[in-house]
């Protein structure tokens, strides 16, 4: 996360060669770090809510508490909070 974004990205893509789906693959790798981080601080936030520890009072399975509970939760921070460098 300390080499500058654009960097990173001109690397790739001159690695890669010139495509529009190399560009997409060279813009998103600079940004999964950040991506990560934020999904990760939310998950640790909401395992400790109580509509999650209902879920685990009543018998769910891991899977169905991440996937029906934690990550539709998750989402909208990742969509409306863009990444500022």
């Amino acid at each position: 996360m300390a080499i500058p974004y654009v960097l990173i990205t001109v690397a790739i893509v001159s690695a890669l060669g010139p495509s529009i789906l190399n560009v997409m693959i060279a813009i998103s790798i600079p940004w999964w770090p950040w991506y990560t981080r934020v999904v990760r601080s939310e998950v640790l936030h909401l395992k400790e809510e109580s509509f999650v520890e209902a879920c685990r009072s009543l018998g769910a399975s891991k899977k169905r508490i991440i996937f029906r509970h934690i990550l539709p939760n998750c989402i909208g921070s990742l969509l409306f909070r863009p990444p500022f460098r």
